[in-house]
């Protein structure tokens, strides 16, 4: 009866791994280095047959409380950088109405490259208090290799969870903004295959 339990045991155990493995789509590894720091996949999905996304944090931090996450998508397809970033626009516009706190700037690079890069939060459900504080750089790219065809985003997402994280993020913002910008416009486009 023992035996059986624990190949029962093993068996769920196996099934629950299988089901936690996280899938290299884009073929960039399972650790992506930047600012000098090691970050490891944690999340992706393949939504639909032309997206894939991809998501690496630090390694003591899981996707609900992370400090930076790094994050890749992939639309193949005749999408534009352009097109995207307007798109992504205007939903902070739209969202922007019932959230004050949203606020961004969008920078046209070289190449038909765009970045953006913004800030929101979420906030308590009767708007009185910020629970999580969230600043983004994204940077997208037009990708065209002979086996792919599409709109490659790079994002970079800060948070912050408690006031003292929050003032530390504002004033970063107020003194050294552009460093997190000019970091990912320094980056190499990921080699996705």
């Amino acid at each position: 009866m023992k035996k059986r339990l624990v190949l029962f045991l093993m068996f769920i155990a196996q099934f629950v791994m299988a089901q936690n493995k996280v899938e290299d789509y884009l073929h960039l590894g399972s650790k992506y280095r930047f600012d000098n720091k090691d970050y490891e996949l944690v999340w992706s999905s393949h939504p639909a047959s032309n997206f894939y996304k991809q998501e690496y944090i630090l390694p003591n931090e899981n996707v609900e409380k992370y400090t930076r996450m790094i994050m890749i998508d992939f639309l193949e397809g005749d999408l534009t950088p352009k097109d995207a970033i307007s798109n992504h626009v205007n939903n902070l516009e739209n969202s922007k109405k019932q959230n004050p706190i949203i606020n961004y700037q969008m920078y046209e690079r070289e190449g038909e490259e765009y970045m953006l890069d913004f800030i929101t939060s979420k906030n308590s459900q009767d708007g009185k208090e910020v629970l999580i504080l969230e600043r983004n750089v994204y940077r997208y790219f037009r990708i065209n290799t002979p086996k792919r065809k599409g709109l490659l985003i790079f994002g970079v997402s800060d948070r912050a969870y408690t006031k003292e994280e929050m003032d530390n993020m504002f004033l970063t913002l107020e003194n050294k903004k552009y460093d997190l910008v000019n970091k990912v416009g320094q980056i190499e486009v990921p080699k996705i295959k």
